[in-house]
This record gives structure tokens, C-alpha cells and sequence, in this order.
């Protein structure tokens, strides 16, 4: 038990003397019980009576020399801690300047930091993450540092340490931005990324992400605090430690608007791209390679149903756009417009693309669902908007009808006897006054149905002939003969008594003979095919009996055609 006791004031009494032995000039510190001293950086401390004792002193190495480091605590706070928290307070600065480095050509002032006695206080925002662990102030003789070890407990001081540490870099390197309201956002950031740079893997961090999670859909990387450590995990761990002191840097200019448009030209706009798809994807590591406790919010769903669909998407600067693109049960042509910023998509866990696919199927019960991440750091922010238009003739597969449900008196082979296009537009013609004879080739002649849901429409062998003449005022006879070849193909249902046409390809064939007055003839051969993604559906109301088939489509602005088919088999 004597041992024991020796060993332990041992320990204090070096803790109250090693101030005496510190090698190396002594820093012009101020005297830390002197009223408003501490109260400097504890404005709790304002108007009392302070009993402050000096209870360590060292020296660090930064890129710019040496600099004195004093630790201080007042009569309140008990001491048989104090050994335990010079020591983990004394490791979290040394640790600081061995890595400060690695950031940049950068230096704090001389530092006292002061033990605090008290309890944090509380933010003023009761939604706020943080108590205040540390908070440091720039002074006559240095940088002015207060730690709470009643909020971070013993084991909490070092890397707390650590994050005042950088601060007091900070308040030494960029006086004039450092306590900005429109800085906040690199001065934490970038300290709570410097202090798990130099104690890795502690996961003190994670409330911070999980902040990250909840505001970075709607909140500027530019209006964040502390929240902002996940861009700077991304920026050290894509382009090292240096860049971080780079960005410090070049972000020199007060006011919001200022610092973005020197972010902005920080990074090029793919580099932003990757940091929204590496955060969506949850690939941002910490230094030393712990992954992020973070859970990005998806963003909001897009919903393509039925018809065609135009969707806008849009973020305000600095703000990580992302959107969940569902598309129905159908066959899609897609398209983006407007689009001002980077943007990204992909499927499940897949790998991220440009662009969409312009031809989305959709064939199952569950949508297709595409996650998109952009990222605008220009003055307009992000915005898009996406287009799709759903095939009407490709019917859902999961829900298309089967083949023994279909309708079987239309399946077969059948042969035009009257009606149809041609005789629809022959009719139109003939109205017009302006044609002496006309006989205008039918359309369509023979119509298969085959019970696979497939369909074709052709011409007689040879193709469907016409004729056509007109006479002149002055008695001149001019006259026309066509031969017409028109197929087509593609799919077909049957819906109570509606039959439903999903026009597919065609292709087209024109022998076109003109005879003039004197009997010269001039002849046109024209061959067309199309072959397109989307089709053209065409819905007819039929009648079928057993070797009849009529069918009637209603045309917008004209008379409705109908159809008279006879079963050739």
C-alpha cells in the first residue's frame, strides 16, 4: 500500500513540476489565473476569482518549428485525475504535430490549454449533435484551448485534443476567415477529419456521418458544420492528406458564395460526381480504411406508369442530388433534357453509367428501378428532366394474356372482300370532284392471326393494282397506274371485343405509271422499309362467326373503316 502511494504522488508531483524541466525557451504565455484570462475561451469564467496552476509543459515540432504547448487546470478540478489527462491530452497534441505534415506547410501558435472543471455546455440547438468537448480562442500569447474531460471522458481527451489542435492551425494560418459563420464549414470538417487521421478507426465520427445522412438531400456542403467530415474522408482518402490543406487554401474568401465558386474550381466536375456516386454507393473510407457508418437517404421515386411521363429533377449548388427512376411494367424510349451539373445512374447495386439506357423493359411484376446521383456546382445548381414514353403496343409480359385465352375464331387466315383503308381513302377521293376514274388498290388484302399472338397483313401475289385518270379543262386526259405492296407484321391481343393491333415493321412498294395527253409515259419505283423500337397501336372493334370477320376503327376527325374479312383457312 506504501508503494503504491509513493508511486501515485510520484506521479502528481511530475505532473505539477515538469513545466521546470522543459528544454528550450519558454513561450511568453500570460498568467492564467489573471481575470478574463480564461474567460477568453470560457466566457463561463467571466468576473470570478481563478486559481489556475500550470501542470505541464512541452515543445512539438511543426513544418514551421518549434512551438510551447503549457497545460493548465484551476483549483475546482480534482487531482487525482490529473496525471491521466495531461497524459492522453499530451498524446493527442504530440500525435497532432507527428501527422500536421502530412497536410501542408502549416503551424498553430503556442498553445495553453486549459482543463476545464466544468460541465459542457449544451449547444443552443437542442437538435444539435454536439456538446461543446473543446473550443479554443486566438490570443496575445497563442491559441487558447479549453477541454471538458466531464463530456469526453478520459479516454475521449486525445482526440479531442487533436480536433482543437487543428483549430488552433486553422486560427493561426487563416485569422480572417477562421471564425466566420460561412466557414464553419471547413474549419469542422476539416478538423474532425484531422483528428481521425491521427487516431483512425474510433468511430467518434459516426454521429457526425449519421448527420450527413439526414441533411446532405436538401443542405449545401457549403452550409454544413461538423456534418461536412464525410466530404473530407472522401477528399483525403481520393486524393491524400495534402489536399485537405490545399482546399483550406483555396477557400480564402468570405461568404458563402465566394467559397463555392472556389470550390468549384477546386475540383473538376467529375471529381464531385465521384464523391456523390462513391457516397451513394458507400464506398468513403476514414483514414486508415474503417468504412463509414453512414446510410444515404435513396432520394425521392420517379414514377413512369402508364402513358408518358416527364420528370424534373433539381438541387440547389453544393447540393447531393440523387433520385430513385421506377419505370412500370413496358417497353420505354427514354431521354434526358435540360441537364445543367454531372449526373450518374444505376441499377441495384451495379456499376454507375452516364447515361440512361434509351430503351428500357420492364417485363416482370416488380418496376425496374434506376438510383441517379448528380452533383451541380455551378450558379444554377443541378437540374434534369427525364423523359419516357411507354411502348402502347408492347403489352406488359407478366400480365399479356395467354395464348389458350385468346379469342380462337380470329385465329387463321383471312381474306379482305371489302372495306378498308383503301377503299376509305378511294372514297375521299372520288368526293373531291377532281378525278374522271379512280380505283384505288386495296390495303392489307390478307390478314393472318396466328395463335402464338404474332400477326401479318399483306398483299395479293404481285401486289394490289389501281388506277386513276383526270381530265383537263381543255379535254387533256392524264392517267395513272400503281402497283402497291404493303406489309406489315407485329402483335396482336384480344380484349372482350376489341381487337388490339401492335404495328410492329412495315415495308412498302410503289409501281407508279403517268401517262400524259400525248402518251408518254414516266415511271417511279419507290421501295420503303421502317423498322422501328416503338410501335403504332391500332384498336378495332370486331365480330367474329365462324367464317366472317368484321372489323370497325373510330378515326379522329373522319368517318370510322370498316373491315369485312372472309376464312380462306
Amino acid at each position: 500500500m506504501r508503494a503504491a502511494t509513493l508511486i501515485r504522488g510520484l506521479a502528481l508531483a511530475a505532473g505539477l513540476f515538469l513545466p521546470l524541466l522543459v528544454s528550450g525557451p519558454a513561450a511568453a504565455f500570460g498568467d492564467c489565473s489573471a481575470p478574463g484570462y480564461l474567460a477568453s475561451v470560457e466566457e463561463r469564467m467571466e468576473g470570478l476569482a481563478v486559481d489556475c496552476t500550470e501542470v505541464d509543459r512541452f515543445q512539438i515540432e511543426t513544418p514551421k518549428g518549434g512551438r510551447q504547448v503549457r497545460i493548465v487546470r484551476t483549483s475546482e478540478l480534482p487531482t487525482t485525475d490529473i496525471p491521466v489527462l495531461v497524459r492522453e491530452i499530451r498524446r493527442g497534441i504530440e500525435q497532432s504535430a507527428a501527422r500536421l505534415s502530412s497536410v501542408g506547410a502549416f503551424a498553430p501558435a503556442d498553445i495553453t490549454i486549459w482543463i476545464s472543471h466544468l460541465l459542457p455546455e449544451p449547444a443552443a440547438d437542442d437538435e444539435e449533435l454536439d456538446e461543446v468537448d473543446g473550443q479554443i480562442v486566438g490570443a496575445d500569447d497563442g491559441c487558447r484551448m479549453a477541454l471538458y474531460p466531464a463530456s469526453t471522458g478520459r479516454r475521449g481527451l486525445a482526440i479531442t485534443a487533436a480536433h482543437e489542435f487543428f483549430h488552433c492551425v486553422q486560427a493561426s494560418e487563416f485569422p480572417d476567415t477562421y471564425d466566420r459563420a460561412s466557414s464553419s464549414w471547413w474549419v469542422e470538417g476539416t478538423a474532425e477529419w484531422f483528428a481521425n487521421l491521427v487516431f483512425p478507426g474510433t468511430g467518434t465520427s459516426d454521429g457526425f456521418v449519421s448527420e450527413f445522412d439526414s441533411v446532405s438531400h436538401d443542405t449545401a456542403l457549403t452550409a454544413m458544420e461538423y456534418e461536412s467530415v464525410v466530404f473530407f474522408f472522401w477528399l483525403g482518402e481520393r486524393q491524400g492528406s495534402g489536399a485537405i490543406g490545399r482546399l483550406m487554401r483555396a477557400v480564402q474568401q468570405p461568404g458563402e458564395p465566394a467559397q463555392q465558386d472556389a470550390l468549384a474550381a477546386f475540383l473538376p466536375a467529375e471529381e464531385w460526381q465521384d464523391f456523390a456516386e462513391a457516397y451513394l454507393s458507400r464506398r468513403i473510407r476514414q483514414p486508415g480504411g474503417r468504412a463509414i457508418a453512414s446510410s444515404p437517404f435513396p432520394g425521392d421515386i420517379y414514377v413512369w406508369g402508364e402513358g408518358s411521363h416527364s420528370h424534373e429533377i433539381s438541387a440547389r449548388r453544393f447540393i447531393l442530388a440523387r433520385a430513385q427512376l421506377e419505370f412500370g411494367c413496358g417497353v420505354w424510349s427514354v431521354g434526358e433534357q435540360s441537364v445543367a451539373g454531372t449526373r450518374a445512374y444505376r441499377e441495384g447495386n451495379g456499376s454507375w453509367q452516364e447515361e440512361l439506357p434509351e430503351r428500357i423493359v420492364s417485363d416482370g411484376g416488380t418496376p425496374r428501378v434506376f438510383q441517379m446521383a448528380g452533383f451541380g456546382t455551378g450558379p444554377e445548381g443541378f437540374s434534369l428532366r427525364i423523359e419516357a414514353f411507354k411502348d402502347a403496343c408492347q403489352g406488359c409480359p407478366a400480365t399479356a394474356a395467354a395464348t389458350g385465352s385468346l379469342d380462337q375464331c380470329l385465329i387463321g387466315t383471312w381474306e379482305l372482300v371489302s372495306g378498308g383503308y383503301g377503299a376509305m381513302i378511294e372514297e375521299q377521293l372520288r368526293q373531291t370532284g377532281i378525278f374522271e376514274h379512280i380505283d384505288y388498290p386495296d390495303l392489307h388484302r390478307h390478314f393472318v392471326l396466328e395463335p402464338n399472338g404474332r400477326y401479318r397483313q399483306s398483299p395479293s401475289e404481285g401486289g394490289e393494282s389501281g388506277s386513276m385518270s383526270e381530265r383537263t379543262p381543255e379535254g387533256k386526259l392524264w392517267q395513272g397506274f400503281s402497283n402497291l405492296r404493303l406489309e406489315t407484321e407485329g402483335s396482336w391481343s384480344a380484349d372482350g371485343n376489341v381487337l388490339q393491333l401492335c404495328e410492329e415493321q412495315k415495308s412498302v412498294s410503289v409501281d407508279l405509271t403517268v401517262i400524259d395527253p400525248k402518251g408518254r409515259e414516266e415511271r417511279l419505283d419507290q421501295d420503303h422499309e421502317v423498322t422501328g423500337t416503338l410501335s403504332l397501336l391500332r384498336s378495332r372493334e370486331y365480330e367474329c362467326s365462324g367464317n366472317s370477320l368484321s372489323l370497325i376503327e373510330a378515326l379522329p376527325g373522319a368517318p370510322a373503316v370498316r373491315w369485312e374479312y372472309r376464312r380462306q383457312q
